[in-house]
């Protein structure tokens, strides 16, 4: 097969695999599905030969009406019925899309994990009957459209019907005929010559209806929406797969050589210079205009770079280059969960193929809900066959977790890419070199591309954690995502009007202490009044903002969903600011907020692995936006034997092993012991534990 297209597995014994054809229908928006997952064809070589029936009905619609029109539910299940993107059933991921209010179309539970295509049996023959039913109902309702069509035109000869009359794809409701035209009335505006969209049919069956778009950021809380012109990328993937090379190759414009020269401009410290290995978060920035173009700084010096970039480009694309071996994932959770990106970046060495560490960082992006992309680096050294096993094995693992692989060859599909992956159903997949250069120009094109989108980020709830259509935080039902009812105590009254999540603290001379973070809620302006805390004790002391940066530029005011540091200074002379008493996880609120630091807390939590099982006492390390704590398990509550184990979920209650924190019902975490993982909603904090 084409050593550049993603093989299709087959886990079938003596079964050959598909034979990878060109498919130029790939490239097209249109077969990008509602959901954002890409719709099967006959010929994709990811998904597999599609069945006649799906062909059957793309005939069939075309042919009902001059106009194209949007596909019915009946072919969105006809196509989704052939779609071999099923999950293990006991996978907790499988868990996870349902528990966050995303589309359930994984299979029944205690079901199998075996693909569509090889089934044989009973099951076979309900779905080939089942297929059956479906395009007789499909070819059903085209009749019936077809008829309507025709009725309109003959009684709409000077009213036109919905969507600007029968010749622009309209169909006459006969039920509620049009009323008669007066005098009194306003004229019809002029049509646009662009047919809308027709209603959908009473037929439709309530068990095919599409979930509702997630609400917009005004919809959906009390706040203001985050700013657009910025977008963050994690770069994730194992060590030494060329996450900081990359960044190098994608920031300045050239090339490398093969000897670490790109990574040089990304690497920070000395140890990470002489092995080549990141031990810290550092953050590299791109610039694009408006027509796409990519903005390349000329400077030496790194502060001037980044100026040159905020002033000649229109949108800002954030690098956050993160570790990759074993012994920095605490680090790494850290960046995926302090710094609030809003797309994942993949990087897997073509030569090295999908190791333990690329799992584990796909198996985390996944859980907090991070659309994906992957790039496959090094492809300028590795053997053809070791190429293609790479990517066939990196396919197994996106699909497991629900993830279809998308090969991006031409600049042609990479707006379809760009489009699909924000729904997080779709993971495009680029092949690149960081010496040759091969692959690099689409890749930069699709970062070029990329929105935030226009509702609050999905890994920043109320200050951080997942937002759901039915956060009661945000003003919607006060329905818990997670299946544990109403929560009473996250309303909105209880969100602070201003919250800055601090990621990071510094002394520098003559300026005095600095603390940096993402501003989550509200605006701060130079010389306003905030409160800084929790300290040990739990108390907040007043503070003044002296100074403002942004993206190393001064500014005088920061908008929400925007990282910067400022420059503080205490307004009580009797508790001065020292570096000694800060940490990572303190916020900076509004002074009239009268913010309450929590010692424990109950939530609802899903086990993704472990092990064993984990009983009461148990005590993980919880990632809490950027609290970083060690929490005890006080009580579990599963209605049954008190244990949890891998893919079960529970009421529990932590609690704070060290030192208070500052944190809200509806925030999202993530907590870790060893190789054992979990996530889970915060639901109410208790204020009575002992």
């Amino acid at each position: 097969g084409d050593s550049n297209t993603l093989g299709c597995l087959d886990e079938r014994e003596g079964v050959p695999p598909q034979q990878p054809m060109e498919n130029p229908a790939v490239s097209s928006p249109a077969l990008v599905s509602p959901d954002g997952g890409a719709a099967p064809t006959k010929e994709d070589p990811l998904i597999g030969p599609a069945d006649e029936t799906a062909t059957a009905h793309t005939k069939t619609s075309a042919t009902s009406s001059s106009s194209p029109a949007p596909p019915s539910s009946e072919e969105e299940d006809a196509a989704r019925a052939v779609t071999p993107l099923r999950p293990r059933a006991d996978s907790a991921d499988s868990q996870l899309s349902s528990l966050f209010g995303g589309d359930d179309d994984g299979p029944r539970a205690g079901g199998s994990g075996r693909s569509s295509r090889g089934a044989s049996g009973p099951r076979a023959g309900r779905r080939r009957k089942k297929q059956q039913q479906q395009q007789q109902a499909s070819s059903a309702t085209a009749q019936a459209a077809s008829s309507s069509s025709t009725t309109a035109a003959k009684t709409n000869n000077n009213n036109g019907a919905h969507g600007g009359g029968p010749d622009k794809g309209g169909v006459q409701d006969t039920n509620n005929p049009p009323k008669p035209s007066s005098s009194t009335e306003e004229p019809p505006p002029p049509s646009s010559g662009v047919a809308d969209p027709p209603k959908p049919s009473a037929t439709t069956s309530s068990a095919a209806a599409r979930p509702a778009p997630p609400l917009t950021a005004h919809d959906a809380w009390d706040g203001e929406a985050w700013d657009a012109s910025d977008v963050r990328v994690a770069m994730i993937g194992n060590v030494d797969s060329g996450k900081s090379t990359l960044i190098g190759v994608l920031t300045s414009g050239g090339l490398d050589d093969g000897r670490g020269a790109a990574r040089s401009l990304v690497l920070r410290h000395k140890h990470e210079q002489s092995n080549g290995r990141t031990s810290a978060v550092s953050v590299e920035l791109m610039g694009f205009t408006e027509d796409g173009a990519q903005v390349v700084p000329t400077a030496r010096h790194h502060a001037q770079r980044w100026a040159e970039v905020v002033k000649g480009g229109d949108r800002n694309v954030t690098l956050i280059d993160l570790c990759g071996h074993e012994r920095y994932l605490k680090t790494t959770v850290f960046g995926l969960t302090a710094m609030m990106p809003d797309f994942a970046l993949l990087v897997v060495g073509a030569n090295m193929g999908v190791q333990r560490m690329t799992k584990e960082h796909i198996a985390i992006a996944c859980a907090l809900s991070l659309p994906i992309a992957v790039v496959v680096t090094k492809i300028d050294i590795c053997p053809p066959a070791v190429l293609k096993q790479t990517r066939q094995v990196l396919a197994r693992c996106l699909r497991q977790h629900q993830r279809m692989p998308l090969p991006v060859k031409d600049a042609v599909q990479v707006a379809c890419a760009a489009e699909s992956v924000e729904a997080g159903r779709v993971a495009p997949v680029f092949s690149a070199s960081s010496v040759t250069g091969v692959g690099v120009p689409l890749l930069r094109a699709f970062l070029g591309k990329l929105r935030r989108a226009s509702r609050v980020p999905r890994n920043a709830g109320p200050l951080g954690g997942p937002v759901g259509p039915d956060d009661a935080s945000f003003g919607g039902d006060a329905t818990d995502p997670f299946g544990g009812g109403t929560a009473a105590s996250s309303s909105a009254e209880q969100l602070p009007k201003i919250h800055f999540a601090i990621d990071g603290v510094y002394e520098v001379r003559g300026v005095g202490l600095v603390v940096g973070g993402t501003l989550t809620r509200g605006r701060v302006v130079v010389n306003d009044s905030l409160l800084l805390g929790p300290d040990r004790a739990g108390g907040f002391t007043p503070v003044t903002v002296r100074s403002i940066e942004c993206k190393r530029q001064t500014a005088r005011e920061v908008k929400p969903g925007t990282a910067a540091t400022f420059a503080v200074r205490s307004l009580n002379r009797r508790v001065p600011l020292r570096r000694a008493y800060m940490r990572k996880g303190m916020v900076l609120v509004g002074e009239h907020d009268a913010p309450k630091a929590a010692r424990a807390f109950e939530a609802t939590v899903v086990i993704l692995h472990h092990s064993t099982t984990v009983a009461e006492g148990y005590q993980p390390v919880c990632h809490i936006g950027c609290v970083r704590q060690a929490c005890a398990l006080l009580s579990i509550d599963n209605g049954r034997d008190n244990v949890l184990r891998t893919g079960a979920k529970a009421t529990v209650t932590f609690r704070f092993m060290y030192h208070v924190e500052y944190v809200l019902p509806g925030m999202t975490f993530l907590f870790r012991e060893g190789r054992a993982k979990g996530i889970g909603k915060i639901k109410r904090i208790v204020r009575d534990v002992n």
